[in-house]
């Protein structure tokens, strides 16, 4: 019994030193100044995706139902226009997370989340996009502008 109590004690002994040693701390713990966080770069969409686009060159002359303007902050349609949040790039390909807002044949504007993909031709001169939700084939989209 003698031998039990005077082995709590010793491990009670070591428990209240272990405690009451304060902790060494660095020094680059202690400093008040806080490193800003690494800020990745946004994704953006390059020159040869901007620009106006339609399915053919003689129909860039004229107002269609299948004109695209793309700018870093808006694809302009001609039933509405998406206010574009987020651009990742994927395989050669644009994804645009987007707000779209429907004005043609509404009564009532709603924002809607909405995606869209556009790759890139090898020639500068034309584009493929992609409406994601509609489950339609991408659209293969000449240049109207001068690059």
């Amino acid at each position: 019994m003698y031998v039990f109590h005077l082995s709590i004690s010793v491990l009670f002994v070591y428990l209240f030193t272990a405690c009451a040693q304060s902790p060494q701390i660095a020094e680059s713990e202690t400093t008040s100044e806080k490193k800003p966080a690494e800020v990745m770069p946004e994704t953006r969409l390059p020159d040869s995706v901007l620009g106006t686009f339609d399915q053919t060159k003689e129909a860039c002359s004229s107002d269609t139902f299948t004109k695209l303007t793309v700018t870093q902050e808006k694809l302009q349609f001609y039933y509405g226009y998406a206010d574009i949040k987020a651009v990742s790039l994927r395989n050669k390909r644009y994804g645009i997370d987007a707000t779209f807002f429907q004005l043609e044949g509404v009564i009532e504007v709603r924002p809607e989340a909405a995606t869209y993909r556009i790759e890139p031709s090898d020639r500068d001169d034309s584009i493929r996009f992609e409406n994601i939700p509609t489950g339609q084939p991408p659209s293969l989209l000449i240049r109207c502008d001068e690059s």
